[in-house]
This record gives C-alpha cells, structure tokens and sequence, in this order.
C-alpha cells in the first residue's frame, strides 16, 4: 500500500500510476481484516471482543468520509492531496502494528516471568474468570 501510494505521488507516468493502483488496493484490500482478525483475537471477555469488532471497522469507515474532502475534482488528474493522505495514514498504520507488536511481545514476556500474577490475589473464581485480557494466563496473539 505505502509503495503503491509513494509511486502515485512520485511519477505522473501514467503505466506506472496504474500499476500504482494495484499495488495500494491489493495492500488496502488485506489490511482491513488482518487488523480486525488481530483486534478480536486479542480482545477478552467476549464483551471487550464485540466492542472491538465493532470499533475497528468504525474508525476504518472514517476513510471513506475524509476521502470525500481530500480526492476532490480540482486535484484531477493526480490527486496529490488524497494520495498524499492515504500514504501518510497507511506509514502510520505499519508504525501503529509495529509498535502494538513490540508491546504485545513484552507484555506476553512478563506474563510468562509471572510478573501479572498478583492480579489473581485476593479474588475469587468468579472475579478470576472475569479478568479477561488481565488475566496473567491470557497470552496476546503476536
């Protein structure tokens, strides 16, 4: 996607614009669900999972409403500021999935050092079963 929007931007060749095309949609296409697939996967109880299954399309909607405002008919034919857009939200997408990786890395590390135990002190089987992504057993998918 960032490849396919940094051509768009750099050239006014029109094949390599349009194998530009293909590159940003075949990226965009695949990033919608692995990000929801990953959000749900790593959301518990199951009522923190149907809010993120429901937040992450929402804010991936909010595309859809700034494209309006920024792929405007005064850019034509390049459309400079829209592209320019997506690319810098698609660099801060992988930015955001890097560093959400190196903190799911860590996280899972002092889980398994039992460094997150002391949240089982003092509850009950009830309590326990109710800490969800809290729980020091829980381990985040990376």
């Amino acid at each position: 996607m960032i490849i396919g929007y940094a051509i768009a931007i750099g050239t006014k060749e029109p094949h390599a614009r349009y194998a530009a095309c293909f590159l940003s949609i075949t990226g965009a296409s695949n990033a919608g669900p692995m990000v929801l697939a990953w959000g749900t996967g790593n959301a518990a109880p199951d009522t923190v999972k149907a809010v993120t299954s429901a937040l992450i399309p929402s804010i991936g909607a909010l595309g859809s409403i700034i494209a309006v405002w920024t792929y405007v008919p005064t850019d034509a034919p390049d459309y400079h500021n829209g592209n320019s857009l997506n690319l810098a939200t698609s660099i801060l997408s992988g930015i955001l999935v890097l560093a959400l990786f190196t903190y799911i890395r860590w996280e899972n590390a002092k889980r398994e050092r039992g460094e997150r135990n002391h949240r089982l002190e003092g509850k009950d089987a009830r309590a326990i079963e109710e800490l969800g992504y809290l729980h020091p057993e829980f381990r985040y998918q990376a």
